[in-house]
């Protein structure tokens, strides 16, 4: 599908995928890291320094997910790039949910997976939209993809928030995580076909 304009980008099955997995990998990314710092402090009882001093980590680790998953997608395909992307963070959210007080190494492992990543969408989101709608019209289209990370964002913090709300269980953002990697998984191998 070489050089396809947005509008036949936007009725075509991939786009649909694409959109909705982006979504749902920015709305995971964009949720954890708006929870990292309560999570440490709160959850496993870290002190905000060393939180903060972690949170130096885990930007580097946010950096270096875009040139491996960029890799992975040109060298795997789309759909392989999102099903280890979702396969990592489910990895995570169940370390997250063995850890307790004191579990400084999960919790460092758990969430450098997650801000890896968040990274990782942003290079999985461009270099899919390339690989499937050519380089024409890619600034338009990527345009238009990149609306869903927008869109992640809002509904990741609202959902986070109202579960903390109702809940007040960290445990349940990482089951809410799992169910969304299952659905993303779901999607990504029967909509999309690179």
């Amino acid at each position: 599908m070489n050089d396809t304009n947005t509008a036949k980008m936007i009725k075509s099955k991939n786009f649909k995928g694409l959109y909705v997995n982006f979504m749902i990998g920015s709305m995971i990314g964009l949720m954890l890291i708006g929870m990292t710092s309560n999570v440490g402090v709160e959850l496993i009882k870290l002190s905000p320094k060393t939180v903060a001093l972690l949170m130096i980590v885990f930007a580097v680790f946010n950096g270096i997910g875009r040139p491996i998953f960029g890799l992975i997608t040109d060298k795997y395909s789309s759909k392989n790039a999102m099903l280890i992307s979702y396969a990592l963070i489910i990895i995570a959210a169940l370390l997250m949910l063995v850890a307790n007080e004191g579990s400084l190494v999960l919790f460092s492992i758990a969430f450098s997976i997650f801000w890896f990543n968040l990274g990782g969408w942003l290079a999985i989101a461009p270099t899919s939209t390339i690989d499937m709608y050519g380089t024409k019209h890619y600034s338009e289209n990527y345009g238009v993809v990149f609306t869903a990370y927008g869109i992640g964002a809002i509904i990741g913090v609202l959902a986070s928030g109202l579960l903390m709300d109702i809940l007040a269980n960290y445990n349940y953002i990482f089951y809410f995580i799992i169910g969304l990697c299952i659905i993303g998984i779901l999607l990504s191998q029967r909509m999309i076909k690179t």
